[in-house]
């Protein structure tokens, strides 16, 4: 959750002050701590930070001045853009025990110019992704959008879009993307392309983004009920897409090592071993998905966010 405790009688302007600003100040926190490279964590937090920004910006379009809105959602999109390959090879390397436990005890020490492949190319990302950070786009970024929050002399936290109770605000949002999210969900089947899996999975986060943004306007037992069904959801779509990710790179990394021509036949062969294990391991995942789906889209589940959310 985030630690930022919101009023019912607080209005949107109010409310949308405090949030960036907050999440403005959770990812510039992490920043010193990418650059050391203390834990891979910091990263992730980075990410998410901004992406939950992004979500904010994306429900409040229709109170931001236009050019603001479009200004700032563009510049996120490219700077959470910017971290997606350093935070894949982070996980990679985290999954690496696991993959290494997928392959015969004998085969493993094959597997280590996999591994030395994949650390170098996290270091080279890892540099690229400190210059965007320290790139003057990025320092433009964070002081306009600073300045901007700071603000109090803008005109639109007069208009009556801004002045609305934000809680009503944050019902109707909330209600409108778990609505996208259920829609999404039922459409798709077992043959469905990963591409539709993985677009279930960007609409359940805008959805938890907003839950834990204005998680102190609700009651926190009901909030807390219906994150953790909804957790269940991404989780399952997060361990399928990311699994897809890895296959994709497997087959990327071979062809890589082959190209060097330095790489024992035996490593190629452990990584194909390697990709047919999270292959099945995926198919797993897959078919766990309807079962998963039909519990966060049962009845039960949709009366509560109903009686929480729907708008009068």
């Amino acid at each position: 959750m985030l630690n930022v405790v919101l009023k019912p009688k607080d209005d949107v302007a109010t409310a949308a002050q405090r949030l960036f600003l907050h999440l403005l100040d959770t990812f510039e926190g992490k920043v010193e701590a990418i650059r050391q490279d203390l834990d891979v964590e910091f990263l992730h937090e980075f990410r998410v930070a901004v992406r939950r920004t992004r979500s904010l910006l994306t429900h409040m379009k229709s109170v931001l001045p236009q050019e603001v809105s479009e200004r700032f959602l563009d510049e996120f999109a490219c700077l959470g853009g910017a971290t997606n390959t350093a935070r894949d090879l982070d996980v990679q390397l985290l999954s690496f025990p696991v993959w290494a436990g997928l392959v015969d005890r004998e085969l493993r020490e094959f597997l280590q110019p996999l591994h030395s492949l994949i650390q170098l190319r996290r270091e080279s990302e890892r540099h690229i992704l400190l210059d965007v950070l320290a790139s003057p786009r990025y320092q433009s970024l964070t002081s306009d959008w600073r300045k901007f929050l700071h603000n109090e002399d803008l005109g639109w936290r007069k208009t009556p879009e801004a002045r609305r109770p934000a809680i009503d605000s944050a019902r109707a949002a909330i209600w409108r993307r778990y609505r996208k999210v259920l829609k999404r969900g039922a459409k798709l089947q077992p043959d469905s392309p990963d591409e539709l899996f993985h677009k279930l999975r960007k609409e359940c986060k805008k959805l938890r983004y907003l839950l834990e943004c204005f998680y102190s306007l609700f009651p926190a037992t009901e909030m807390e009920t219906r994150i953790k069904v909804l957790k269940r959801l991404q989780n399952n779509l997060g361990e399928y897409q990311d699994l897809s990710v890895q296959l994709e790179a497997l087959d990327l990394y071979s062809d890589q090592l082959k190209q060097q021509g330095e790489c024992d036949n035996r490593t190629l062969r452990t990584i194909v071993m390697l990709a047919d294990s999270l292959e099945t391991r995926k198919m797993k995942v897959h078919d766990r998905f309807v079962e998963v789906y039909e519990r966060f889209a049962k009845k039960g589940n949709q009366k509560r966010f109903k009686a929480l959310f729907k708008p009068g």
